[in-house]
């Protein structure tokens, strides 16, 4: 997929010095597709349909081609940015599938996936002479991309704050390589009833938590694939499927291919 210019193709990247604050993008539009990470500060973006969407350190957004847009800081705050500008069918894929929408979500915490690793390396690479289209670049640039997709496909919400629900959601993520979730544990760890917790879960993610966990096992298989040369068995077997063949099963019920076909199609390892 690298040596195919039409399915991904970089076209810059860049960052600001920490302790910057920059001057607010105001009424843009991009003719590509961008990606912009807060590595320090705090602040805004805003689209005409996303309206306006608070930016906190660790959190990365995709600004989308044609879509007006304004962002950065706002007074006093830091902004300490790193960005990226890419096309090709990739991206036109995501959007399909609604990992990327109009409303344009940003990514919580992405910073738990090494993005600021992995942007210093996309910029060494640019600061060392590597045109966009050499194979480290496109690397490194396709797993900040997945990184912040995967955060966009479980995203954390805003608001549980100390509700006893970001307990539960630190320790899925714990849990992603066992089988199954024991949410009747956290339960009574947490001093609520398993009716009350699993109202308290939906309410904040939307989803039940056996459907919330097995989302974060697909995101993390998505990832895996995307962004490692993992085999497909080591990353069932990483995910807690003792049946690779099940897992299997499992990902193209949900993804609508073989995991063999999304690997082709988006992942950086041939």
């Amino acid at each position: 997929m690298l040596d195919d210019a039409g399915m991904f193709r970089v076209i810059a990247c860049g960052g600001q010095g920490k302790g910057h604050t920059c001057a607010n993008r105001a009424d843009g539009d991009l003719q590509c597709w961008g990606l912009v990470y807060l590595a320090d500060g705090k602040g805004f973006y805003r689209t005409e349909d996303a309206g306006r969407r608070d930016v906190r350190p660790g959190d990365a957004f995709f600004l989308l081609p044609g879509q007006g847009h304004s962002y950065g800081s706002e007074g006093d705050n830091c902004w300490k940015e790193k960005w990226l500008l890419f096309e090709g069918s990739l991206m036109d894929q995501l959007y399909a599938g609604g990992t990327v929408r109009e409303w344009n979500l940003p990514a919580r915490n992405v910073r738990r996936f090494g993005m600021d690793n992995l942007f210093s390396e996309l910029l060494s690479l640019s600061a060392a002479g590597y045109s966009t289209s050499a194979r480290p670049v496109r690397m490194a640039a396709l797993a900040i991309i997945s990184a912040t997709a995967t955060v966009l496909t479980t995203p954390v919400p805003d608001a549980v704050g100390d509700s006893p629900v970001a307990a539960v959601l630190e320790e899925m993520r714990a849990a992603v390589g066992r089988p199954f979730f024991d949410f009747q544990q956290s339960a009574r760890q947490s001093g609520c009833s398993v009716t009350h917790l699993r109202r308290l879960f939906k309410s904040y993610t939307g989803q039940s938590p056996v459907a919330y966990f097995n989302a974060l096992k697909l995101a993390t298989a998505r990832n895996a694939l995307l962004s490692t040369g993992k085999s497909i068995r080591q990353i069932a077997i990483d995910l807690g499927f003792s049946d690779e063949a099940y897992f299997r099963r499992v990902f193209r019920r949900a993804e609508g291919m073989p995991a063999s076909e999304y690997r082709k199609r988006f992942g950086m390892y041939r």
